[in-house]
């Protein structure tokens, strides 16, 4: 009998985009990121990675990957506060 394969909620190597925080609810856990090039994505709290005790806030600059969520729509994963050595090469 042969296997299928079960398709991951991430790429294998999704590259790094910039984007901006435009809207953050900590009470859902969940917020909205725009790209630079103007593509808005959904992402949970959980994953948001450093070791801060705030939440994401209105126009903080972030990096991140993109994966499928549960429904197979994109979302952004791996979100990480973009410093400005990061930015400038």
């Amino acid at each position: 009998m042969k296997k299928q394969a079960i398709p991951s909620a991430e790429p294998a190597s999704s590259p790094r985009v910039i984007g901006t925080v435009s809207a953050f609810s900590d009470s859902k856990g969940f917020g909205v990121i725009k790209s630079d090039d103007g593509e808005k994505m959904n992402f949970k709290s959980s994953e948001v990675k450093w070791h801060r005790t705030s939440s994401p806030a209105k126009g903080q600059r972030m990096s991140y990957t993109t994966a499928l969520d549960k429904l197979g729509a994109p979302c952004a994963t791996d979100l990480q506060a973009v410093t400005s050595a990061y930015t400038n090469g």
